[in-house]
Parts: C-alpha cells; sequence; structure tokens
C-alpha cells in the first residue's frame, strides 16, 4: 500500500503515479465494450511473444500451440505513442 503513494508522490499525475490495477473509482467507470476495443486494438498475432519454459518435448508443444492459437486471426493493431517522462533531479528527491 505504501508503495501506491510513493508512485503517485513521485511520479504526480504521470500514469505511473496511478495504481496499475485501478482503484475503485477507475473500476466502477471501466465499461466491458472499453476492454474488448483495447483488446482486439493491442493484441494479435503479430505483436506478442510466448515464452515456454520447462522440460518438454518440443514438437508436441509446437502441436499443442498451433491447435490453441492457430486459429488467431491476425490483424494491425495501435501503435503505442507514450510520452516521454523527464529525469527526476537529485534535488527533487526526497533523500
Amino acid at each position: 500500500m505504501l508503495g501506491l503513494y510513493y508512485d503517485g508522490y513521485l511520479y504526480g499525475s504521470h500514469p505511473y503515479g496511478r495504481p496499475a490495477g485501478g482503484d475503485e473509482a477507475s473500476l466502477q467507470r471501466i465499461k466491458r465494450d472499453v476492454i474488448v476495443k483495447f483488446y482486439e486494438g493491442n493484441y494479435a498475432p503479430g505483436n506478442t511473444l510466448l515464452a515456454i519454459a520447462g522440460e518438454f518435448n518440443g514438437a508436441e508443444m509446437r502441436k499443442k500451440l498451433e491447435e490453441t492459437l492457430g486459429g488467431w486471426p491476425a490483424h494491425a493493431v495501435v501503435t503505442a505513442q507514450i510520452a516521454a517522462v523527464p529525469p527526476i533531479k537529485a534535488s527533487e528527491c526526497w533523500w
């Protein structure tokens, strides 16, 4: 919990200053269609990385993945525009 306050103090109104999982107010406002639109605009085979670790048979794993994900339709995704965050000066730090 203290980390949330620290992030808010450190980053202010920047998105990094807000809880990644939302808060009571933001979660009440979000609607299913907004989540679906975000998913459709940002998740696609062409911009997804799948990492698999452990002991397994590579051919069997590939077959399972193709069966599971092979029908995932490819489409263009939204290119994120992330604003640069200016560095914090040592004089602005509390330590």
